[in-house]
């Protein structure tokens, strides 16, 4: 399914298990640029090592925001 998401930036809370990690999976496969948060930083780990690696690997969303490739602005 195509969903018109490829290259578009995605953050996922509650990211390291259940519905969040089912949710990073999709998004990775629709060609997304995946940001993951979770409450515990370990967890958040073990679970990017059960996902795909390559170009579109998905990063702690701590990582995205020091790498800044993820920008965020409030209002």
């Amino acid at each position: 399914m195509d969903l018109g998401l490829k290259g578009k930036r995605v953050v996922v809370f509650g990211a390291s298990q259940g519905l969040g990690l089912s949710l990073v999976s999709g998004f990775m496969e629709e060609g997304a640029v995946v940001a993951m948060a979770s409450r515990s930083m370990s967890k958040l780990e073990s679970a990017i090592g059960t996902l795909p690696q390559g170009n579109n690997a998905p990063l702690p969303f701590e990582e995205m925001l020091q790498t800044k490739c993820l920008m965020l602005t409030t209002s």
